[in-house]
C-alpha cells in the first residue's frame, strides 16, 4: 500500500549561496554586487587524503571552491528555467548574509545584494517555482568573527536579528516559507576528531587553538548554540510580526524517525559526552516539529513539548 503525499506538497531541490553563487572577485577583497567575506569563503578545498584548511583570510594561491560555486549568481535565470521544465514546486537556497550585510554589523544592508534576491525571487515565481528561504547557511560574515568572535558573544544576536527583519521587510510578499537556520545540531557531535574543529566553525564561527581541551570545546559551542537558538527565536517572533502569514522553522540533519537519539552513542563517541550531544541534538529538533508528527516520535517527546507552536516546513527531495 502506497503512502498518498497531501496535493499541495512542495516538491523540489535545494543549493545554498555559498556553495553555488560563486561571483567571487578574485583581485579584490569583496565579491560581486558588494558582498562581503564570510566563513565559507576561506574554507579551501579538500580531498581524500587532505582536509579542508581554515586559512585566516583569503591567501592569495590557495583553492577557495566558494569562490566559484557553480556560478548561480549569474546562471540562474538559465538554472530556474531547466528546473521550471523539470516540475519544480519548490526550490530552497539561502540569502547569503554577507551580500545583505558585508561586515555583518554595517550601518545600513547593501542595496544592490538586496536587489540581486529580489529578482532571483521574481524568476522563481515566473516558473512556478516556491521560495524556500534559509537565513543562514554556514556562512556568517568573517567580520564577526575576527572582531566579535562569532557566536561566542551575545551581541551577534542582534546583528542577526537585524539582518532578518531587514530580508523579512523587504521581501515579505515574495517569499512566504523561511528557514532561519541550517543543521545546527552538526556542531552537537563534540570530538576531538578534526571534522568536528570543521562542523563548529561552519556553524558557529568557533576556532579552536591546540590549549583548548574538550571540556573547552563542548562549553562554547553549548554557549554559541544557546545565542543561535535565542537568535532564531527572536527573528521567527519579528517574522510574524511582519507577516503573519510566513511559515517559518529550521533544518536538522536527521531522517523524520528520531529513533537515533537513542543510538547517538556510537562508535566514537564516549558515554560523558553522549548527554551534551543528545541534549542539543534533541532540543534543536523540537523546535523543527509540529503536532501532528506525534505518531512518529514513539514516545521519545513528551505531549507537553509538542504543543510548540513552531513548524517543519519543508523535507527536501534531492
Amino acid at each position: 500500500m502506497g503512502i498518498k503525499l497531501q496535493d499541495d506538497f512542495l516538491w523540489g531541490g535545494a543549493i545554498a549561496a555559498h556553495q553555488a553563487e560563486g561571483a567571487w572577485q578574485a583581485e579584490g577583497a569583496w565579491q560581486a554586487g558588494g558582498k562581503g567575506v564570510s566563513i565559507a569563503d576561506i574554507l579551501t578545498a579538500g580531498s581524500h587524503t587532505e582536509p579542508r584548511q581554515i586559512t585566516n583570510g583569503v591567501v592569495d594561491g590557495l583553492n577557495y571552491p566558494n569562490h566559484h560555486g557553480i556560478d548561480f549568481y549569474h546562471t540562474y535565470k538559465e538554472d530556474l528555467a531547466l528546473m521550471g521544465e523539470m516540475g519544480f514546486k519548490a526550490f530552497r537556497t539561502s540569502i547569503a548574509w554577507t551580500r545583505i550585510f558585508p561586515n555583518g554589523d554595517d550601518a545600513a544592508p547593501n542595496e544592490e545584494g538586496l536587489q540581486f534576491y529580489d529578482d532571483l525571487f521574481d524568476e522563481m515565481h515566473k516558473h512556478g517555482i516556491e521560495p524556500v528561504v534559509t537565513l543562514n547557511h554556514f556562512e556568517m560574515p568573517y567580520h564577526l568573527v575576527t572582531e566579535y568572535g562569532g557566536w561566542s558573544d551575545r551581541r551577534v544576536i542582534d546583528l542577526f536579528v537585524n539582518y532578518a527583519q531587514v530580508v523579512f521587510e523587504r521581501y515579505r510578499d515574495k517569499v512566504t516559507y523561511w528557514m532561519t537556520r541550517n543543521e545546527i545540531s552538526n556542531q552537537a557531535a563534540v570530538s576531538d576528531n578534526p571534522f568536528f574543529e570543521f562542523m563548529v566553525w561552519t556553524n558557529s564561527g568557533l576556532k579552536f587553538d591546540d590549549k583548548a581541551t574538550l571540556a573547552d570545546k563542548q562549553s562554547a559551542m553549548m554557549q554559541a548554540g544557546h545565542y543561535e537558538l535565542v537568535a532564531s527565536a527572536k527573528a521567527v517572533q519579528i517574522g510574524h510580526e511582519i507577516n503573519p502569514d510566513f511559515v517559518i522553522g529550521g533544518w536538522s540533519t536527521w531522517p523524520l524517525s528520531i529513533r537515533l537519539v537513542q543510538s547517538l552513542p556510537i562508535c566514537w563517541l564516549s558515554k560523558r559526552r553522549v548527554r551534551h550531544v543528545t541534549g542539543l541534538l534533541m532540543f534543536t529538533f523540537v523546535v523543527l516539529i509540529q503536532p501532528s508528527w506525534r505518531h512518529s516520535l514513539g514516545g521519545l517527546v513528551s505531549d507537553q513539548i509538542l504543543q510548540m507552536k513552531i513548524v517543519l516546513i519543508y523535507w527536501l527531495v534531492p
